[in-house]
């Protein structure tokens, strides 16, 4: 078993490749399908940590593993080690309170950087899961973002404005991701696809009115879910301030799932970046080695079929399904195997 993933490790080796340690300092940016950090095309792997931004006292917003300051830096060194670049965290209006204290995202920022770490700012929730509102129905997607929602002072449109501005210079974000899993239905359950598309256009118009640099992720599960099935995925997708496609992949098949490969095919027609925004497995079904070997098949098939990034779900976040993974587990010595990779080509 452990020989049949050393095999498997050592394909992936030939073709995957990181973020060089030089020039870090520059925003990264897509054209072509693929990603390309400074001159150099390059795909990544990381890692979801989607309660980093909690703040470490009791007293403050916090949802799911507070992380102190020497967590953090315990944690990007396991970063470093593990080869890991690239991680996604949620950025929401809760973890800010209320867009008046960004204290904890710029701490984060600062070490990221040093660390050479890129960071996905994912800016509201689909769920309510760490957020102070609802699920958000077409309703939401057509006028309620433009104005205070659940128990928030800010209207989504505004927080984004206002986050966008603070780090429009910080080469350690990524990109910016509009939402976790956006959907959209009616009350009464029907797609709206339009309502979403409207959404999309008009608040990625807005980061890139004011912000040039970075990357632009509207957040889906893929092509199969109310307001972006079918065509509708390649619509979205389409918008020109939407620079990448993105999908999350939980199918227990070591080949990609459907809305990973629609993420694909979308992404060759768009000629813009696909990546996986979370792959996981829970260990209530499988074992620690038994997960990191379906994973292992799955970034190998990401990596035969064109897919420029894999975000595995979820490190050290006391994530209650069983998808929790740290420095002990098979997977992140699987993923270890990738650190050392250098093959990023010059276009």
């Amino acid at each position: 078993m452990a020989h049949r993933l050393r095999s498997l490790m050592l394909t992936l080796v030939s073709c995957l490749c990181l973020f060089a340690c030089s020039g870090h300092h520059q925003f990264v940016t897509a054209r072509d399908a693929h990603f390309f950090h400074g001159e150099n095309s390059t795909t990544f792997i990381g890692v979801n940590i989607y309660s980093l931004a909690s703040f470490p006292e009791s007293n403050k917003f916090g949802c799911g593993r507070r992380f102190s300051d020497e967590d953090i830096d315990r944690t990007f060194n396991e970063m470093q080690s593990m080869g890991a670049r690239v991680i996604r965290i949620w950025a929401f209006q809760s973890f800010t309170e209320n867009g008046g204290d960004f204290s904890r995202l710029d701490f984060l920022i600062k070490r990221a950087d040093a660390h050479n770490l890129k960071l996905i700012l994912t800016l509201e929730n689909e769920w309510e899961d760490c957020t102070h509102s609802a699920y958000k129905n077409a309703d939401w997607y057509r006028e309620g973002y433009k104005k205070p929602y659940g128990s928030y002072k800010l209207s989504y449109r505004d927080y984004v404005s206002k986050i966008v501005r603070r780090y429009r210079d910080e080469p350690a974000v990524m990109m910016w991701q509009l939402m976790n899993e956006a959907e959209s239905k009616t009350n009464f359950g029907s797609a709206d696809p339009f309502a979403l598309l409207s959404f999309a256009a008009d608040v990625s118009g807005l980061i890139k009115s004011l912000d040039s640099d970075h990357l632009v992720s509207l957040g889906t599960v893929g092509g199969n879910h109310s307001g972006t099935a079918d065509d509708a995925y390649i619509y979205l997708h389409a918008i020109p301030t939407i620079d990448v496609v993105e999908a999350h992949d939980y199918s227990v098949k070591k080949d990609l799932s459907y809305e990973s490969k629609r993420c694909v095919t979308t992404a060759k027609r768009l000629g813009k970046p696909c990546f996986l925004g979370e792959v996981g497995l829970s260990l209530e079904r499988f074992s620690e080695e038994e997960r990191a070997q379906i994973i292992a098949a799955k970034l190998a098939a990401a990596r035969a079929q064109g897919v420029a990034g894999v975000l595995i779900w979820s490190y050290k976040a006391d994530d209650r399904r069983g998808m929790n993974f740290d420095a002990s587990d098979p997977l992140f010595k699987m993923i270890r195997k990738f650190r050392d990779i250098r093959t990023a080509t010059k276009q």
